[in-house]
C-alpha cells in the first residue's frame, strides 16, 4: 500500500488512513496509543508514551519512515493537539480493508476453526482480514526479520514477557531456511582455513612481512614468552572503557 499504488482522487480520505496505518507498521503502536499520541509526547527523535491498555511508560526512538509521517502533519492542527489524523478504530478498520483491496492485497486465505468436533473452513480475501492491529504485528515480525532481538522489540512494544509477545511472532519459511543454511558452510569454512594456513607456511618470512605491510597489517613474528601462573604477562596498554548504550535506528 506504500509503493506503486495511487489512491484515487475520489477517495482522498484513504490518504490519512494509509499514513496512520503505516505509522503503526513502523512503530508497533496500538490503535489506542496512536489515537492518544500528542505532539507534546514527541521530544526530539523520541516518543514518550503511557500506554492505555497496560499503563506502561514507553520511551520509543523514532525511525526515519515514522518521522517522515510525523513531519507531514507537524504543522496541521488536530483537536486535542493530536500528532496524527487517527479516526475511531471501527472506521479505521473499515477503511484499511478498502485501502488494501484497492492496492491489490486480494489473495484468498483459508481459515480453519473447530466447533466441538466439527472442522469448519472458510475462505476470505486477505484484505478482509487486515485491521489496525495488523500494523503492530507487522512491526514485530519485520523487526525480528531485520535482526532485532525479541528483548529489544519487547522494550519498544511494551510486552511484559516473552509469552505475551509470542502469539505475534511469525517466522517465515525463508527465514528458517536462511538460518539453517548457516550450518552448510561450517565444515567447508574449517577446511578452507586449514588449506590457507598450509599455504601461508610455505611463503618466506620476508615476503609475508612485505605482503602484510602493503595491507597495513602489523605482525609480530617473534615467539612470545609463555605466561606462568606466578607471573602472568600484563598487557602493554590498559584503557578504561566506559559502558555505552547504542540506540538502534529501526528501519534506517
Amino acid at each position: 500500500i506504500n509503493t506503486g499504488f495511487s489512491i484515487p482522487e475520489t477517495k482522498e480520505y484513504l490518504l490519512r488512513v494509509r499514513d496512520t496505518f503505516l505509522f503503526a507498521c513502523y512503530t508497533g503502536l496500538r490503535h489506542s496509543d496512536l489515537y492518544n499520541l500528542r505532539k507534546s509526547d514527541i521530544i526530539g527523535d523520541r516518543m514518550y508514551i503511557t500506554t492505555e491498555k497496560t499503563a506502561d511508560n514507553l520511551d520509543i526512538p523514532i525511525n526515519k519512515p515514522a518521522n517522515n509521517i510525523l513531519n507531514k502533519y507537524k504543522d496541521v492542527y488536530f483537536k486535542n493537539d493530536k500528532a496524527l489524523p487517527v479516526i475511531s478504530v471501527q472506521k479505521m478498520n473499515d477503511y484499511i480493508k478498502e485501502l488494501c483491496k484497492l492496492s491489490g492485497i486480494n489473495d484468498d486465505i483459508r481459515l480453519v476453526h473447530y466447533k466441538g468436533n466439527q472442522r469448519i473452513e472458510t475462505i476470505s480475501p486477505k484484505h478482509d482480514l487486515i485491521t489496525s492491529h495488523t500494523g503492530r504485528k507487522t512491526f514485530i515480525c519485520n523487526s525480528l526479520h531485520l535482526g532485532l532481538s525479541p528483548q529489544t522489540v519487547m522494550k519498544i512494544t511494551g510486552h511484559s514477557n516473552y509469552e505475551a509477545m509470542k502469539p505475534y511472532i511469525e517466522i517465515t519459511d525463508s527465514d528458517k531456511t536462511i538460518a539453517m543454511s548457516k550450518w552448510d558452510n561450517v565444515n567447508t569454512d574449517k577446511e578452507t582455513n586449514n588449506d590457507l594456513l598450509e599455504q601461508l607456511k610455505e611463503i618466506p618470512k620476508e615476503e609475508l612481512l612485505k605482503l602484510l605491510s602493503e595491507m597495513n597489517i602489523e605482525a609480530n613474528m617473534e615467539p612470545q614468552a609463555s605466561a606462568t601462573p606466578d607471573k602472568p604477562i600484563a598487557p602493554k596498554n590498559k584503557k578504561k572503557q566506559a559502558d555505552s548504550v547504542k540506540q538502534t535506528r529501526l528501519f534506517d
